[in-house]
């Protein structure tokens, strides 16, 4: 189990990373949703890469969602 731990540890900071030099290669403030999917497609490899993308897209809109409705309803 400690092993799966530092495996996966080890991808996100790994993803993070890209993600904040991508950020900082392109002069933005903040990481978004485009750097952490490039980090993705240069990290991962094949078929987990569309299923990566695939849940983040669906984590996105969930939170937007979420987001939309909590804030309309205020």
């Amino acid at each position: 189990m400690s092993i799966m731990n530092s495996f996966i540890n080890d991808i996100f900071e790994e993803l993070a990373q890209d993600s904040s030099h991508l950020t900082r290669y392109n002069r933005k403030p903040t990481i978004t949703s485009r750097e952490i999917q490039t980090s993705v497609r240069l990290v991962l490899l094949g078929e987990l890469v569309h299923q990566c993308l695939v849940l983040l897209l669906r984590f996105q809109l969930s939170y937007v969602s979420y987001h939309f409705l909590v804030f309309d309803a205020i």
